[in-house]
């Protein structure tokens, strides 16, 4: 996964008009701990980066390898990796996250629980019992 600097954050936030607080919510972090990565002010976690680039990611906006930050034109997303299990595990984490606040409604066809990791399962069930 390629992770985000602190100057895409700050475009990327200024592009949806959020504030600091707003991406932490969005995040399930501190505000401090945004406001630490943006001025550069200790390494963060690798879990937190994925957090702050899935939430801006779930809304549209697109980053490049060249600190490019942009409004994607299409909310299409295609889901790779090696390990198929590790895609359905990004899958509903992404589902999740996108959804948890909202309580939509989501539809999947095509999976088989009984040929799946058991982290997979765990996702899916975490999903269900949010409300989603």
């Amino acid at each position: 996964m390629q992770f985000i600097s602190s100057s895409q954050c700050r475009a990327a936030r200024g592009l949806l008009d959020w504030s600091q607080p707003d991406l932490a919510q969005k995040c399930g972090m501190h505000a401090q701990t945004i406001s630490a990565f943006e001025h550069g002010a200790g390494t963060p976690s690798i879990s937190t980066l994925e957090k702050i680039k899935l939430a801006f990611e779930n809304v549209g906006i697109e980053f490049s390898k060249y600190d490019g930050v942009c409004k994607r034109k299409d909310l299409i997303i295609q889901y790779e990796d090696d390990d198929r299990y590790k895609c359905f595990d990004i899958f509903f984490t992404d589902v999740y996250n996108t959804v948890k606040d909202t309580k939509s409604e989501i539809l999947v066809s095509g999976g088989d629980e009984r040929r799946s990791a058991d982290s997979t399962i765990k996702l899916f069930k975490k999903t269900i019992k949010s409300g989603v």
